[in-house]
């Protein structure tokens, strides 16, 4: 997908607008750490989506949030750079938090404790 403005406008404008959502107060945001950083949450999301599409005047993903999560890659993605980041299927997230939290719930092999015969 390509915009008629810069990666760097866009980036701009993103950090301007999650800034605005955490507030001035807030640390300066930093284009290169997710959203989910900055307390995004899926609401937040698609509403920053419709935002930069009516910005931009062009149809947005409601989910490019979750596909490119920080502002740099966006920014990348939406300026047509052939490096920006593939999109992260949510199916593939979400298979991996799953066996991620079974792992985490599972003893090690090496831990000791009582066996069975």
């Amino acid at each position: 997908m390509t915009t008629a403005r810069s990666a760097e406008d866009v980036e701009r404008w993103l950090i301007e607008r999650l800034q605005a959502r955490v507030g001035e107060n807030a640390e300066p945001v930093d284009g290169h750490l997710p959203f989910s950083y900055y307390g995004l949450d899926s609401i937040d999301a698609v509403e920053l989506a419709a935002e930069l599409e009516a910005w931009l005047q062009m149809p947005v993903s409601a989910t490019l949030t979750f596909d490119y999560p920080t502002a740099s890659a966006i920014a990348a993605y939406l300026a047509g750079n052939p490096e920006a980041p593939p999109p992260t299927p949510a199916a593939e997230v979400e298979a991996l938090l799953a066996e991620l939290d079974l792992t985490a719930h599972q003893p090690s092999p090496s831990a000791s404790g009582p066996t069975m015969k």
